[in-house]
């Protein structure tokens, strides 16, 4: 595996081919519709939305962290965490 600039959206290179990356605004339809069918619950799909709004006081457009198989563009894991006090 391969560490990447903490600068860049990719944050490691996986086996497979796989990419390890922050979210961007770009992502928000596949993440929408990947948690929505990962969860079987489409509100979560929304919850998703909401979060990449940009609108929560704690959680950025960037703070989910996306394994996606560059050659097709799908999502194949993802995870986030919410900073909450």
């Amino acid at each position: 595996m391969q560490s990447l600039n903490i600068a860049s959206p990719i944050i490691r290179r996986l086996e497979d081919g796989l990419t390890l990356r922050r979210s961007s605004p770009a992502d928000t339809e596949k993440l929408v519709k990947f948690n929505a069918e990962i969860h079987k619950d489409a509100l979560v799909g929304e919850w998703t939305r909401d979060l990449m709004s940009g609108k929560h006081p704690t959680f950025g457009v960037g703070d989910f962290t996306i394994v996606e198989n560059p050659r097709t563009g799908e999502i194949v894991s993802t995870m986030n965490l919410i900073d909450q006090t």
